[in-house]
């Protein structure tokens, strides 16, 4: 069995009981009428979701388990996000998906657009066309379009009108939430790390449903007071000095199978570039 990372503060079973509580309230608020909307990109703004009184869930997935429900319709050699994604949608195996009422997609790459082809058999849904330059008047003008064509297909599924007022609470509550996320990578930005990089993603994970946004904020401040109290003890940050820097990029960056064989084998997973003290 592998052994523990030395002072570890926060795993999987951190993780776990974020996921479960935040399913529970959104199970209790889908009881009583708040649609869920399943989204596959990071492109399509959350804040407008949430001002129509809806409550986004990420349905990317990376599991291999879902393969074979998605080669039955899909290329074998299709990116593996794809087939997992689409697998657990025609499968019915993910409780994100399953509890969706209605999902929206960006039309990126060509092999997402061919799942949004077949996703509507399953659940409605509405695409967004993102441009393909941002260099131009002409992008931002047809993003915008997009945007107003996202909200009245909102507010026609869930019934409730985005006012100006909800969507401006939502912008703010976003962006202190994208502050905090900030805070915690910035930990990593003194001369020695202080967290690891899979401490990092379960710090950081929404737990799925977007429903309770304040309260994931409080427990990534408790997480990182945590964090502040461990970096006083000189054992922890002799042996976090010592372990090479592994610069991790792409998207997403979070997969636990790569963190954990980085951190495993000894490295810390360096999401930004070191600043200094």
């Amino acid at each position: 069995m592998d052994k523990p990372l030395p002072g570890l503060l926060f795993d999987l079973s951190y993780q776990k009981a974020i996921e479960d509580r935040v399913y529970a309230q959104a199970v209790a608020q889908s009881a009583m009428g708040q649609k869920i909307v399943g989204l596959y990109c990071a492109f399509t703004p959350k804040e407008i979701v949430a001002a129509a009184g809806a409550i986004p869930v990420s349905l990317c997935s990376g599991s291999e388990d879902s393969f074979p429900a998605a080669e039955e319709h899909l290329p074998a050699n299709l990116c593996p996000l794809i087939k997992s994604s689409y697998g657990h949608a025609v499968a019915d195996t993910c409780p994100y998906f399953h509890m969706a009422d209605f999902l929206l997609a960006d039309a990126t790459c060509d092999g997402k657009k061919k799942m949004f082809e077949l996703l509507p058999r399953i659940k409605p849904l509405h695409l967004l066309l993102l441009p393909q330059s941002a260099e131009f008047k002409e992008s931002l003008d047809s993003w915008e379009k997009e945007l107003f064509r996202m909200s009245g297909f909102l507010e026609e599924m869930t019934g409730n009108t985005i006012t100006k007022e909800n969507l401006e609470h939502q912008i703010c509550l976003y962006n202190r939430l994208r502050r905090t996320i900030e805070a915690v990578y910035k930990l990593n930005t003194r001369r020695v790390p202080m967290v690891y990089g899979s401490e990092i993603a379960v710090i950081t994970s929404m737990g799925g449903f977007e429903c309770d946004l304040e309260t994931r904020i409080q427990e990534m401040e408790s997480a990182m007071e945590r964090v502040m109290e461990r970096s006083l003890s000189t054992p922890f940050l002799d042996q976090m000095k010592d372990r090479p820097r592994i610069l991790l990029t792409g998207c997403p960056t979070t997969n636990r199978k790569v963190l954990h064989l980085i951190e495993k084998m000894g490295g810390v997973v360096w999401p930004w570039k070191p600043v200094g003290d």
